[in-house]
């Protein structure tokens, strides 16, 4: 199985004078047309450029404004991946997303970088909420999110309603905002806060109760869970290793927390995991599971006919940072991950939903240390997989 590592040359460059990637889109009119939405794509190759070829250069930006993006090479179609025909309503990355009644719901999102001449100032965003509907391969807007540019936030889905926890804004932190969607009404509600700061966390649906897990803020190797119905928060075992943009998803009962990174702020240090804990709501104990084969974070994850399956990722621990292309299956049978793919365009700050046997990946960035959007479904389906 092939492991490519995504190098932009270019990049490099702007990641050591500014500290961060730029911004870049892909163009929805590059990207061939596709089947309907659940069919296998065409198994004729779109041409890709050569290794040899590097992006298009930028020049560093002197203006408060997000640079002119370039338009990377287009991706490889192969039978075990499908690319939805529509663009999602303002692209975005950095968000969660929730299935409710055979649509995808993506709420707000890191869309870019505001500049002061060469420095990031601050981080750009959309309060939009783009639903998807699988079965049209459209995409609609409903009401938009209270607090602009909300990213990096948990989402839920309980009882055929979407929720936040937590996240960053443009100007400011919103670490410990509980937000409420309600398809049927079109509306959102604000909730009484978390009782912990949170934001880059994960969250599932177990039970009665949504858990939030990981993430950075205070008491962040915490689990927390929260009830709808009460209100009511609890504070819950902590995990092993404290971790941020890791994904979560319930299988067997159980909460896996998978993958993830640290920082640490004195020594500037930036760890990927390849870490897998399992948390027991029975016994409200953590223990450690197998490790995935390569580490990851911002990645997506879903549970699929009683597999977990990882797509994608960000390391920044890497000099330069680069992205993880990979798609790898945990099976409990045989207690360990199998390498079985690789994304058809490499992506990170991506949210996974499993459906129907299928594996949903929305929004995300097509390089690593940056907001650019990739704006189309992408839809993987295990079975096919030789």
């Amino acid at each position: 199985m092939k492991h490519q590592t995504v190098r932009w040359f270019i990049g490099l460059i702007l990641i050591l004078l500014v500290g961060c990637g730029q911004q870049t889109a892909v163009d929805p009119t590059t990207l061939p047309p596709t089947a309907t939405p659940g069919k296998v794509a065409a198994t004729t190759a779109v041409p890709t450029p050569t290794a040899t070829e590097p992006p298009t250069a930028m020049a560093v930006p002197t203006a408060t404004l997000v640079p002119t993006p370039t338009t990377p090479p287009e991706p490889t179609l192969d039978p075990n991946w499908w690319i939805g025909s529509a663009p999602m309503p303002a692209p975005r990355a950095e968000t969660g997303a929730g299935l409710i009644d055979g649509r995808l719901y993506v709420p707000a999102g890191m869309t870019g970088f505001r500049y002061a001449g060469a420095a990031i100032a601050g981080i750009l965003g959309t309060n939009s909420l783009a639903i998807y509907d699988i079965q049209s391969d459209t995409w609609t807007s409903g009401a938009v999110v209270p607090y602009e540019g909300l990213n990096h936030q948990a989402t839920a889905v309980y009882h055929g309603k979407l929720y936040t926890f937590g996240g960053l804004g443009p100007e400011q932190l919103l670490d410990t905002l509980v937000l409420v969607y309600d398809p049927t009404s079109d509306s959102w509600q604000e909730l009484p806060p978390m009782p912990e700061t949170r934001q880059s966390a994960t969250a599932v649906t177990l039970g009665d109760a949504i858990y939030i897990v990981g993430g950075a803020g205070s008491n962040a190797a915490a689990l927390l869970r929260y009830r709808p119905d009460s209100g009511e928060w609890t504070v819950l075992a902590e995990m092993a290793q404290i971790r941020n943009h890791l994904a979560a998803v319930v299988l067997n009962g159980e909460i896996y927390a998978i993958g993830g990174r640290e920082e640490n702020p004195l020594s500037s240090l930036i760890v990927d995991f390849d870490l897998v804990e399992i948390y027991n709501p029975e016994t409200n104990t953590w223990r450690r599971g197998p490790s995935l084969n390569f580490p990851r974070a911002g990645f997506a994850a879903a549970a699929i006919d009683g597999k977990i399956y990882v797509a994608g990722g960000e390391l920044l621990s890497h000099l330069p940072p680069d992205l993880e292309p990979s798609v790898e299956m945990f099976d409990p049978a045989t207690n360990r991950w199998e390498v079985i793919d690789e994304l058809p365009i490499p992506l990170h700050g991506v949210a996974g939903i499993g459906h129907e046997g299928k594996f949903y990946l929305l929004a995300g960035s097509n390089r690593p240390n940056s907001a650019s959007s990739f704006s189309r479904v992408i839809v993987f389906t295990p079975e096919d997989n030789p």
